[in-house]
């Protein structure tokens, strides 16, 4: 092998690795996707004056809280009027609520750690919808 087909091979190997390591960043940066970290908030950008209604769904719960004419009222017990303070404290709270430790788990965990999906069992979520007075989606918790 002469030094032009040295050199040949070298430059061919170091653009094969090249875009190699291009597409091994590119996926691992794709496969972490937006991980929260320890103080972020969980919901940023969170316009807690916007909201106007409060759906929560859990084991055996499904009820919505809605704003109107001025008045927080429980539509499925009859718009019974809901306490605003409550409701206020709640929203303040969410807020700023932080991430405070992020782990990375596999679907087979959820269960141990009370995640699954809402209505699906004693090991289920709480699931809480915020939005606003179109119907357009705030923030989940």
């Amino acid at each position: 092998m002469n030094r032009k087909q040295f050199l040949m091979v070298l430059a061919a190997l170091a653009i094969v690795g090249g875009a190699g390591l291009v597409l091994i960043h590119r996926s691992q940066r794709a496969w972490l996707g937006n991980e929260a970290k320890a103080g972020d908030l969980v919901l940023p950008g969170f316009q807690m004056n916007d909201v106007a209604v409060i759906h929560v769904r859990g084991d055996g719960n499904d009820f919505n809280v809605i704003h109107t004419n001025d008045i927080w009222r429980v539509r499925e017990r009859d718009d019974y009027p809901a306490e605003f303070a409550l409701i206020r404290d709640f929203l303040l709270k969410v807020r700023d609520l932080k991430v405070v430790q992020s782990d990375l788990i596999g679907p087979s965990e959820l269960s141990r750690l009370d995640l699954e999906p809402p209505g699906s069992g004693t090991n289920s979520a709480t699931l809480v919808e915020f939005q606003d007075q179109h119907g357009k989606l705030l923030g989940v918790c």
